[in-house]
C-alpha cells in the first residue's frame, strides 16, 4: 500500500490535503503530532478511503511536545473514532499498547493495530532486530513496523531480513531504513513483502529522511513491474 503522511499547520489545511492525498494513495497517515489544532473527528469522518493515525513520540521522530498521557489519549480517541489503523510505539509500554489494541478490537479493527519501533541512531545487529520484531508481535500487533536509520548499505540488508522472518511466520510487517543510505530499502521492501510504503506527496513534504516522493515511487513501480 502506498501511504502519504499528512502534516499541516491547522485542521482546515489538513482537511484539504486529506482529500487530495486520498485520491492519489491507498492510505493516508494522519500525523497528529504534525497537525496543529487537529479536529480528529472531522478528519476521520471526511476520509474517503483508509486512514492510519499516528501520534509519534518525540524520541521516535514526533514533531510535537506533549505529555505521554495526552499523546496516548489521542490514539485511543482515534481507535474509538473509526481509524482503520493506529500506530503505537513499542516504547509506549505494554499497558498502553494493549489499551489501544482493546479499543481497536471493540470496533472490529483488531488487525489494524500497528506496533512500531523507530531507531534514529542507526541499525542494530540482526539478532537485536529480530528481538524487537518479536516484542512488537507479542503485544498483539496486527502489523509490526520496524524502521531504522541506515549508515551503510549493509544496514538495509539487516532490516530487509525481517521481511523473510515475518513471512515465514505468516505475520504482516512493514520494515525499511531511513536516511539517504536507506532509500534503496524503500524501493526493495515492497517487492519483498513490506506492507506499507510511506511517500511524500511532493518534495518538501517529507515526514522522514530519505522518503521518496509519490511520483518517484509510482515511476519506480512501473519500471520494476
Amino acid at each position: 500500500m502506498i501511504c502519504i503522511p499528512l502534516l499541516a499547520p491547522d485542521s482546515r489545511t489538513a482537511l484539504r490535503r486529506l482529500r487530495v492525498y486520498a485520491a492519489q494513495a491507498d492510505l493516508v497517515e494522519l500525523r497528529l503530532d504534525g497537525i496543529r489544532r487537529t479536529d480528529l473527528r472531522t478528519l476521520l469522518a471526511a476520509a474517503p478511503n483508509r486512514t492510519l493515525v499516528t501520534n509519534r513520540r518525540q524520541e521516535e521522530g514526533g514533531f510535537a511536545r506533549q505529555t505521554e498521557d495526552a499523546r496516548l489519549a489521542r490514539l485511543c480517541e482515534a481507535a474509538a473514532g473509526g481509524a482503520d489503523l493506529v500506530d503505537v510505539e513499542l516504547a509506549s509500554g505494554a499497558a498502553a499498547v494493549r489499551s489501544v489494541g482493546r479499543e481497536m478490537a471493540r470496533r472490529g479493527r483488531g488487525e489494524g493495530l500497528i506496533v512500531s519501533h523507530h531507531d534514529f541512531a542507526g541499525t542494530p545487529p540482526t539478532v537485536e532486530l529480530i528481538e524487537i520484531y518479536r516484542a512488537c508481535a507479542a503485544l498483539g500487533a496486527g502489523m509490526v513496523k520496524v524502521v531504522t536509520r541506515a549508515r551503510t548499505v549493509e544496514d538495509n540488508l539487516r532490516v530487509l531480513e525481517l521481511l523473510r522472518v515475518a513471512q515465514a511466520e505468516g505475520r504482516r510487517i512493514t520494515a525499511f531504513c531511513m536516511g539517504a543510505a536507506g532509500r534503496v530499502s524503500r524501493v526493495l521492501a515492497p517487492l519483498l513483502g513490506s506492507c506499507i510504503s510511506y511517500v511524500a506527496f511532493r518534495r518538501g513534504r517529507e515526514s522522514a529522511a530519505g522518503q521518496l516522493t509519490l511520483a518517484e515511487t509510482k515511476l519506480l513501480r512501473r519500471i520494476l513491474a
